[in-house]
């Protein structure tokens, strides 16, 4: 830490791990904040130090390896995979960690979150090779196992009588999937569901239920029991299997699919609205505004209140930018910048 004056040191300390940087995009892979008098520094799990004089307090770090969840593509010279082990959660005066760093091993570590006394590890995590996610949900722990992962390759494949070289950033599937929910009192596994043996969402929360989708259908699940309120069917109504959920406002879940989106109310599960594309992923969004890209680089920007959507052709390998208040999109083509409303 440096004197914002004259850059004099403070203080100074070491730390566990490497501070690394996605290969493609280049985003650091960790967190660092100052509450009150502590810094909290996430990295491979969680370490923290004095303000004042930079002294360690607790930590709790782990390595975690993500070789060998996915086949690398032809040619591949460099690659990372990533969003393998969900971040720790805060809740209240409690901390909640993932170790995944034995394979044979995993466990859900709970501590207190201003002196780093182990409270309770969990039952062993059975047969997880990714888990992107966990929630904290009254008393209980939600964790998604297995699914979507994001990798960055950097290869080289000949073409002809020419190198080609390539940057790809996809996001792979990762076997097994399901749904596991733990006890924070004790750390005792609660229950599991089977649904989700052939595909699994990201979740999100409302009240005391978990929401999440399996490729088909959208669940609403009661975080204390494991029952379900509702099952419903989500491929049927257009707009492809669901690839991910959101929460817009309080009262509107989001279904982004692989040719579009939908709306449903979380009480009953019913259909509010559905915008049918054709076969895209989730580039950006801002609070009512949903952009989704095709693998030429067309945009759609779907209205999350409507799901009508505004589209834009361009041309493949385009660049795109959403304003920070939503109401426009950059698209860059080479040397040119297109400036597109994204509302009627």
């Amino acid at each position: 830490f440096h004197t914002l004056s004259n850059g004099e040191i403070i203080w100074e300390n070491t730390y566990f791990g490497n501070t690394r940087k996605k290969i493609m995009t280049k985003e650091y892979i960790y967190d660092l904040q100052v509450n009150d008098d502590k810094v909290y520094l996430q990295l491979d799990g969680m370490q923290v130090y004095d303000y004042i004089t930079g002294d360690s307090i607790w930590f709790s770090v782990y390595k975690n390896s993500s070789k060998k969840l996915i086949n690398d593509p032809k040619g591949t010279k460099k690659i990372g995979v990533y969003n393998v082990v969900a971040d720790p959660v805060i809740d209240g005066d409690y901390i909640y960690i993932l170790d995944m760093s034995d394979k044979k091993s995993q466990y859900i570590t709970k501590h207190n979150f201003i002196t780093g006394e182990l409270i309770w590890a969990s039952d062993k995590i059975e047969g997880a090779r990714a888990i992107p996610s966990m929630k904290v949900i009254g008393d209980k722990i939600g964790l998604q196992i297995g699914g979507k992962v994001e990798a960055q390759v950097f290869r080289v494949d000949k073409c002809g009588d020419y190198l080609l070289y390539e940057w790809l950033r996809y996001f792979p599937e990762v076997k097994p999937f399901g749904v596991q929910v733990y006890n924070t009192g004790d750390g005792s596994l609660a229950w599991e569901s089977e649904e989700f043996k052939k595909g699994i969402t990201n979740a999100i929360s409302l009240n005391n239920y978990h929401i999440v989708c399996n490729s088909k259908s959208l669940f609403s699940i009661d975080i204390n029991t494991g029952e379900n309120l509702y099952e419903v069917p989500v491929s049927k109504i257009g707009v492809g299997d669901a690839e991910m959920v959101l929460k817009y406002k309080e009262d509107i879940i989001v279904v982004i699919g692989k040719k579009g989106i939908a709306t449903f109310n979380p009480e009953n599960g019913e259909l509010i609205n559905a915008g049918k594309y054709k076969e895209a992923v989730l580039e950006d969004r801002i609070d009512d505004i949903v952009i989704m890209k095709t693998d030429k680089s067309d945009i759609a920007a779907f209205d999350l209140n409507t799901c009508k959507y505004k589209y834009f052709k361009a041309k493949t390998g385009a660049t795109t930018t959403l304003s920070k208040e939503g109401e426009f999109v950059y698209v860059y083509e080479k040397k040119t910048i297109s400036k597109v409303k994204t509302r009627e």
